[in-house]
């Protein structure tokens, strides 16, 4: 049920998944853990070390900076919240 209210959840998407509330398709989820490509990923010889050096432009050692300037606004009438990491 969505509604629109301030409210704390009931279920975290750990036992929604556990009690079969919730399915995530995981043949669409292409993930890389220890240097080995998980759920079967195409092509069989993507790991970590390829993508860091095919993708070096992305991946690199050094924080980078993106090109232009970015503007933030924010509401000075809404308190900052820590939001969990995803």
């Amino acid at each position: 049920m969505i509604v629109n209210a301030d409210l704390t959840q009931l279920l975290g998407v750990k036992t929604a998944q556990e009690i079969q509330l919730l399915t995530v398709q995981r043949e669409n989820i292409l993930s890389i853990e220890d240097g080995t490509p998980n759920q079967g990923a195409d092509p069989p010889n993507l790991t970590k070390e390829r993508v860091m050096r095919d993708y070096s432009d992305v991946f690199g050692e050094e924080l980078g900076c993106m090109k232009g300037k970015v503007n933030l606004e924010t509401d000075l009438n809404v308190a900052p919240a820590v939001m969990p990491w995803r």
